[in-house]
């Protein structure tokens, strides 16, 4: 068996035990922009969403501009998302909502197309 099996094997059992009692439902809108309609003068975009389940890896509520890496900065949230959940990349300037409120993804990592981790910010 390869290692990247063996690694996505275990990011799926850590997904089952944590279970929903600590991962967050949190509702990922992907945006595409289009092309710029000169009849129009708008440029179209489209949204694609998917809810999934997120682990909330940091909780910066007290955390001074930064103290973990220098990329976090003070009011952000860091999720880690199964990149097997989501149909598309995310990016920069898409959306994690979770209950009411809605974060902007301001970094997006990729971690061996086995998850991704998500940096959002208010």
């Amino acid at each position: 068996m390869k290692i990247r099996s063996l690694i996505q094997q275990g990011v799926d059992q850590v997904w089952t035990l944590l279970g929903s009692d600590i991962l967050d439902t949190v509702t990922v809108t992907h945006f595409v922009r289009g092309t710029y309609v000169p009849s129009t003068g708008a440029v179209p975009t489209t949204s694609t969403s998917k809810t999934v389940k997120a682990a909330r890896i940091d909780d910066n509520a007290a955390l001074p501009t930064d103290t973990l890496r220098g990329d976090r900065i003070q009011n952000t949230r860091s999720y880690l998302v199964r990149a097997k959940d989501l149909p598309f990349e995310p990016a920069i300037g898409d959306t994690i909502a979770r209950g009411n409120k809605v974060f902007r993804i301001s970094k997006a990592e990729s971690h061996a197309d086995i998850a991704w981790e998500l940096i959002l910010e208010r």
